[in-house]
């Protein structure tokens, strides 16, 4: 099984950056610099060629989205590079400056020490790899995902997960949109390497969060900091040092297309800073500019609300940017500065409450969660970059939380960077909202992001990586600064030049130890703390446990990992082995299914034909008048004519039904309703109509006899 990871690993690689990186070079970047904007460019190439694909109504296959690209890519790196060569000799590199002083060996570290984290803290704590989360958005991801390669449709806009059965759709209906770039490339790599759907989910989003973001928050810390070779190497660590993100969008939700487009933020964070800032001129500065606008697409699949958290993290840059003018002159008006500012502050704040009002906006910026926190919890969970808690357990991260006040209050002396503090504010503050308020105003403030506290918490984990690079390479000057003056006392005339680099090594074991060590957490009993206030009455406690115990960020993390993959929830270990039974047998024929017992995402995860894709909306939705018959009367199969006749129009073959009471112990518990599901789920060995073609435990797979 791990082997099978490992290859889907790869491939996953292969398919999110090499595509990216060829463009890239094509356009003129370094290999470097198009390394580092590689996953974004590949996520817009295959945006844009699925919805072309699906406009021209031509297939959209492993061999149209990849091959055929990637031809017409080597041959522009292969032009690219005989123009290099032949203006600057044979050791002649492109003129792209993304990657200005950055070695190879520094790139290398991040994607190294972001997939070795993710390989041994995430996909190694998992109970077991091939079982994927068990929570509500993954049957979507599963079967929309299943949907595009059995469709050969991969429009980025969302595909219906009965987008090559739609003769089946229980429930037809206009299909609306869904960004779904994370599942394109979901798609193509299990449509490479044919491995179960659910290593294909665990291995593209290993390389999204351990390898896309780690490298995208390289770009953002060499553009910030260019000159400031301590901040930037301890950019590896801090990239996978807060918990909120990546590591809590992992185990949440799940809520991939959020992760996707989140990793693709600080990359844009840099080159929007570049572009605007005008930091090169002439085919430098425009091959920049060229390659965020491509950027966008691809950003905007993945998910569109990573622009809403690109624009209010700028919005203290562009005000710094502001200030730095002075008076500016506009014909004859002379404008001073804190009138600019302001005007510019006004009209933010207008669009962004215009936007959060509209109707287009509505059905997602009216989510709602009840409040959840006290004000000495929100500070805690503030300081200790917990900010979930007590939504949802998260441990304190107490060496991370106070690096980040230390580069915090770095920044504060530092004029030209002082405006990142005011990123981090801001995000903090949505952060606060998500805790405390409810109503309009909440839904204004948060409510580009569902107003969902774990989106907004990830959103503030973005700069307080940077802080936190900050606040380690802070610790390291001062540490060493006491190494030398010990030294000094010693008798040492001159400090060591390995002094700085013994100094952080010994600060980055310290902080991979308190961090991410031990791995195994102390369980506690959370209904011995403190309930949070009685106006808003919830079962979210308070964030510092009351008996004793201890919590480590990751031991508490691979708590929630066995809690939301765990192994006796919607499919179980037994259900796979008897799923992968089903699917010999079955082959393509349609298989009615009562979809509350976890059969719902096998469609998805073993591209078994079933009727039923959905668990939810039977009883809002107008649903097609066969689907009645069955839910209802299957039963009566043998005895009825009018179930013979929808089963006819369904085409179907077999009954599968699942081990229901292991289903009704995950989030489908409050879906069953055994009146509603009665025409399959009373059907037993002995209901005429029905042979047994498969058995364990309670386990069946029936075939439907043919009526004469």
């Amino acid at each position: 099984m791990w082997l099978s990871l490992y290859i889907a690993l790869a491939v996953a690689a292969a398919v999110l950056f090499a595509p990216g990186l060829m463009l890239g070079r094509t356009m003129g970047l370094t290999s470097k610099g198009a390394l580092l904007v590689g996953a974004p460019l590949s996520a817009t190439l295959y945006c844009m060629l699925g919805l072309a694909y699906h406009l021209l109504g031509a297939p959209a296959t492993p061999l149209t989205m990849l091959l055929v690209p990637t031809l017409l890519l080597v041959a522009g790196c292969v032009v690219r590079t005989w123009h290099e060569r032949k203006a600057h000799g044979t050791g002649g590199q492109a003129t792209g400056y993304l990657a200005e002083g950055v070695p190879w060996r520094l790139v290398l570290l991040y994607a190294a020490v972001g997939l070795a984290a993710g390989l041994v803290l995430f996909a190694a704590a998992l109970p077991q790899i091939d079982i994927p989360m068990q929570a509500w958005d993954v049957v979507s991801h599963l079967n929309t995902t299943r949907a595009m390669m059995d469709a050969q449709v991969m429009d980025p806009r969302g595909v219906s997960v009965y987008a090559v059965d739609e003769a089946l759709n229980v429930m037809p209906g206009p299909h609306g949109f869904y960004p779904s770039a994370w599942n394109i490339v979901v798609a193509l790599v299990a449509g490479v390497s044919d491995i179960d759907m659910a290593l294909c989910f665990l291995a593209v989003n290993l390389c999204f969060a351990f390898v896309a973001f780690p490298l995208s928050t390289l770009l953002a810390l060499t553009t910030l900091f260019p000159q400031r070779r301590g901040i930037r190497a301890f950019g590896a660590l801090a990239a996978i040092g807060v918990t909120a993100f990546p590591w809590q969008l992992l185990a949440y939700g799940p809520l991939y297309p959020n992760l996707a487009g989140l990793c693709m933020l600080p990359a844009a964070f840099a080159l929007f800073t570049r572009v605007a800032h005008r930091t090169a001129t002439g085919g430098r500065w425009a091959r920049c500019a060229t390659v965020l606008a491509l950027m966008v697409p691809g950003m905007t699949f993945l998910h569109p609300n990573t622009f809403f958290t690109l624009g209010l993290l700028l919005v203290p840059w562009i005000i710094h940017n502001i200030r730095s003018l002075g008076t500016v002159r506009v014909g004859r008006l002379h404008l001073p500065n804190p009138l600019i500012v302001l005007t510019f502050v006004a009209l933010a704040a207008f669009v962004w409450n215009g936007l959060a009002t509209s109707s287009a906006l509505r059905p997602i910026t009216e989510f709602q969660w009840a409040p959840f926190a006290t004000m000495p919890q929100s500070l805690i969970s503030v300081l200790t970059l917990s900010y979930l808690n007590p939504f949802h357990p998260m441990a304190p991260e107490l060496a991370a939380g106070a690096l980040v006040l230390i580069g915090f209050v770095r920044l504060l002396r530092e004029r030209a960077d002082r405006w990142l503090c005011g990123s981090y504010g801001l995000a903090v503050v949505l952060v606060l909202a998500a805790q405390h308020l409810d109503g309009a105003t909440r839904e204004v403030l948060t409510g580009f992001w569902y107003n969902d506290p774990a989106r907004i918490s990830a959103m503030a984990a973005i700069p307080a990586v940077a802080l936190l690079a900050i606040g380690l390479d802070r610790t390291r000057v001062w540490i060493a600064g006491l190494a030398e003056r010990w030294g000094g006392r010693r008798g040492a005339r001159e400090p060591h030049a390995a002094t700085p680099i013994a100094c952080g090594a010994a600060l980055s074991v310290a902080f991979v130890a308190l961090t991410f060590w031990p791995g195994v957490g102390l369980p506690y009993d959370r209904s011995l703390n403190t309930p949070v206030n009685a106006d808003h009455p919830s079962d979210a406690r308070a964030t510092i446990p009351r008996d004793g115990t201890i919590e480590t960020p990751m031991g508490t993390y691979h708590d929630v990992l066995a809690h939301e993959y765990r192994t006796d929830g919607t499919i179980n270990p037994e259900e796979i082995d008897f799923l992968r039974q089903v699917r010999a047998i079955v082959g393509t024929d349609v298989v009615i299914n009562d979809p509350t017992d976890g059969s719902a995402q096998v469609y998805g995860q073993f591209g078994i034909r079933c009727l039923y894709r959905y668990f939810d909306g039977f009883y809002k939705y107008e649903q097609s008048h066969e689907s009645l018959v069955i839910r209802y009367r299957l039963d009566h199969l043998a005895d009825d004519r009018s179930v013979r006749e929808a089963v006819a129009t369904t085409d179907a073959r077999y009954v599968l039904i699942l081990d229901h009471d292991a289903a009704q112990g995950s989030y489908l518990a409050g879906f069953n309703d055994h009146d509603m599901w009665r025409g399959i789920e009373d059907i037993t060995d002995d209901t005429p109509g029905f042979t047994v073609a498969l058995s364990e435990g309670n386990m069946r797979l029936y075939r439907i006899d043919r009526q004469g």
